[in-house]
């Protein structure tokens, strides 16, 4: 029987607190405040507490940006508009892709190295015979990598429009057009013959929809016999959260998390067929990690050349992604591993 094991912590994201600036005043009254808050007192030169004060923490900004950009020499016109603004939008936007690269690297849109992806990709065993579907790709970084690293034809699921285009853009740049294609549709309309795939991967993207189990029953139509299903993504540890931190996280994430519990998702997977591998909480690395790319990131900034209005759109990425850690910190949410298959020619696996 599958177990999804504890991490025998109560708070296994305890060294967030250590990373934010004033951390040591943990008893003073802005402890708590979010690293986003503290990040734009840093940005505006002055003390978290006459931030708060003056109304502008959390998503309001203390000057206007056309004269913050004047001053640092850089023009007032640029293509960050006003509008939309973050967190006016439940979709992705050229001026969002371009943030979250700045924060994570060129062609990603989520934190991880590419070590980290061949350690996940590494547990498939891919050929340059196989098919491989990945779903939610965002950029498609692991696609990507995929693609060039095995030879395996990758086809890239992607229902965002404009991160769509954007990974298109990618894969032609890198030349991988031969073994990655990109599809801006989702999987319950994509029109794929019955057992031609041998593996599906998803990180971060099952979350997003909110019928799970028709989309199980359809990676079972298109699974060749033997088939392996890996995934990645937030789930529950708890059958209703009630935490402020979950819910802080929930309200300002775009597309609002469809999130189960992580045994209703067993048993979802069992019911159509899958025979589960691996089944771990990575809820522990995954802060690591992104811890890691906020520290490395925040190093960066003072050298950074930033357009005035990027500066908006940069400071509501990293509140989210903080909200995000705060909603792990919680123990309520965490993060799972699970790779699976379906059993050979309808045997027991």
């Amino acid at each position: 029987m599958l177990r999804w094991p504890e991490t025998g912590k109560k708070d296994p994201m305890g060294m967030l607190q250590a990373f934010r600036p004033g951390s040591r005043d943990d008893d003073g009254a802005d402890a708590k405040v979010s690293f986003g808050t503290r990040l734009r007192a840093w940005w505006e030169g002055c003390d978290v507490a006459d931030l708060i004060r003056g109304g502008t923490a959390d998503g309001a900004d203390a000057a206007d940006p056309g004269a913050a950009g004047a001053e640092a020499g850089m023009s007032s016109s640029d293509d960050f508009p006003e509008s939309p603004m973050p967190g006016e939008v439940d979709h992705w936007t050229p001026q969002r892709i371009e943030t979250v690269q700045r924060m994570f690297g060129n062609g990603r849109h989520l934190p991880g190295i590419a070590s980290e992806i061949r350690a996940l990709t590494d547990r498939l065993e891919l050929t340059d015979k196989m098919n491989v579907l990945e779903l939610g790709a965002g950029l498609a970084p692991l696609g990507r990598l995929v693609g060039s690293q095995t030879g395996a034809r990758v086809t890239c699921i992607e229902p965002d429009a404009c991160l769509a285009e954007a990974a298109g853009a990618l894969v032609v740049t890198e030349r991988l057009d031969a073994w990655v294609s990109i599809e801006n549709e989702s999987i319950m309309e994509m029109e794929l013959p019955p057992q031609s795939l041998d593996a599906v991967i998803a990180r971060e993207s099952l979350c997003a929809i909110e019928n799970k189990p028709p989309l199980l029953g359809r990676l079972v139509e298109c699974l060749k016999p033997g088939g392996q299903f890996l995934y990645v993504d937030f789930m529950l540890k708890t059958p209703e959260p009630k935490s402020a931190a979950v819910e802080a996280w929930r309200a300002m994430q775009p597309d609002d998390p469809h999130l189960i519990e992580a045994i209703e998702m067993r048993n979802i997977m069992g019911y159509f067929g899958f025979k589960v591998r691996t089944a771990d909480e990575i809820s522990d690395k995954y802060a690591r990690r992104v811890l890691t790319t906020l520290q490395e990131f925040s190093r960066s900034l003072p050298a950074m050349p930033l357009r005035p209005r990027q500066k908006k759109w940069l400071l509501w990425e990293v509140d989210l992604w903080s909200k995000r850690v705060a909603a792990i910190e919680s123990g309520e949410v965490g993060v799972f591993l699970a790779h699976a298959h379906l059993p050979e020619d309808g045997g027991e696996g």
